[in-house]
């Protein structure tokens, strides 16, 4: 298996074991907006979902299809970067 369907595997396993609760935010206050945190951009060609953000500034939260949700059991996405 080559190693981009490895860390492609890798993250869906991780994203399907997220917990999520819908949150709602007013425009400017969203966890994008805040300083300091960390944060991922995933995109990706065909499919359902063309990319997503994952957003660590306290609690954690994804961004995905224009939708907020506040992640529960939050972990790092299984990343390697050299």
């Amino acid at each position: 298996m080559g190693l981009k369907r490895v860390i492609i595997a890798s993250l869906k396993t991780w994203m399907s074991g997220l917990q999520l609760e819908a949150r709602q935010f007013e425009a400017g206050n969203t966890p994008s907006d805040a300083e300091g945190g960390e944060a991922y951009s995933f995109e990706m060609a065909g499919g359902k979902y063309t990319g997503f953000h994952y957003i660590k500034s306290g609690p954690c939260y994804l961004y995905i299809e224009e939708n907020w949700y506040e992640v529960t059991n939050a972990s790092d996405p299984p990343l390697v970067i050299d």
